[in-house]
């Protein structure tokens, strides 16, 4: 309802996404100005339509937010492998240098003792703590969200072309299925933990600020690399995730050395349309909207004096959101448009 299949935003239904919001968000004195609310929208609507979206549906906008967080993770984890390293000459086998390798060798293992020791603390502190949380709320169909998320990326890392990939997914979804209670809740507690949390935000929002905006708003729009310089941006991004994925984990799930990089770039060229990168913003615009605002996805009462329609199932009413934006297309197509303002420039 939201967009048209070339990716084209409909005004209608974004503006009254945003009447909606406002309804919600504005005290009581400021909704009783029509006029208010509709300079408000249409101000927001404009940005979000005419500046935001475009935008963001761009393959190389895309590819160059998620280079920028990656580089902004990399900066954040400090490298001493350089400080440590000192030069060693080549010397011939000597008491000193047996020494040397000995004590090398036992440096080397309890440094990677202490690493098991940590590493099972940590686990079992997560244990706890995620067993200490209070149980999602029940449905009707079982969430599996590890589950999704494993053939989420089975798909689209092509992991049933690779033999060794498809038998690691396969273990991997055998155990979510055994423990798939404590995963749902662990991953809910690792979202909430590491993933949404309010540093990772602002850097993220401010990102975004960055390369929408570079001179601030309002301003000159950010300038559109050229054809070039967004094959340059993609292999960029491309090298980062090779650097970012551990190789034991790069050789098993995306395959040999040469596999690996067709396997990236295979992954990422869904998000070269710019078309489809406009549907999956507008689906995460309207979760997003729902998240906040749950009262607009609730289901409107029918009236009764409306026949029910065979093919609508009561779990299938429209909701507010969505039968007030049909309400209004009805209102443009019969030459009322319902606002004062339409937005346009």
């Amino acid at each position: 309802m939201g967009i048209d299949a070339e990716g084209r935003i409909d005004p209608i239904y974004l503006r009254h996404t945003l009447d909606l919001i406002l309804q919600a968000c504005l005290p009581a004195e400021d909704q009783e100005s029509d006029a208010e609310r509709a300079i408000i929208r249409e101000v927001v609507a404009k940005v979000v339509s005419k500046d935001v979206v475009p935008t963001l549906c761009q393959p190389w906008f895309i590819h160059k937010l998620m280079l920028d967080q990656l580089r902004s993770s990399a900066e954040a984890i400090p490298n001493t492998a350089s400080a440590t390293e000192t030069p060693v000459r080549a010397t011939g086998p000597s008491i000193n240098t047996a020494i040397i390798f000995v004590l090398s060798a036992v440096q080397y293992l309890s440094g990677l003792c202490l690493t098991l020791i940590q590493l099972y603390k940590q686990t079992v502190h997560t244990v706890k703590v995620v067993n200490n949380t209070p149980e999602l709320p029940k449905t009707k169909e079982p969430r599996e969200f590890g589950l999704h998320l494993l053939r989420c990326a089975s798909e689209v890392l092509n992991i049933r072309e690779r033999v060794a990939a498809s038998a690691v997914f396969d273990i991997l979804e055998a155990l979510l299925g055994v423990f798939d209670s404590f995963i749902d809740r662990l991953l809910v507690y690792l979202l909430q933990t590491f993933i949404m949390t309010e540093h990772r935000v602002i850097t993220i929002v401010k990102l975004s600020k960055q390369t929408l905006f570079p001179g601030g708003y309002p301003g000159p729009p950010p300038v559109i690399p050229t054809p070039e310089e967004q094959v340059l941006l993609k292999e960029q991004l491309v090298r980062q995730i090779e650097e970012h994925i551990p190789s034991i984990v790069s050789t098993l799930v995306l395959g040999p050395a040469p596999a690996e990089r067709e396997t990236i770039v295979s992954a990422l060229e869904p998000l070269s349309s710019e078309a489809c990168n406009a549907h999956l913003v507008v689906f995460l615009l309207d979760l997003l909207v729902l998240a906040l605002f749950p009262e607009l996805g609730a289901p409107m009462p029918v009236d009764d004096d409306e026949p029910p329609s065979p093919s609508t199932d009561a779990g299938d009413a429209p909701s507010v959101l969505s039968r007030r934006a049909s309400s209004l297309e009805e209102g443009e197509a019969c030459g009322s448009p319902g606002s004062p303002l339409s937005m346009g420039d």
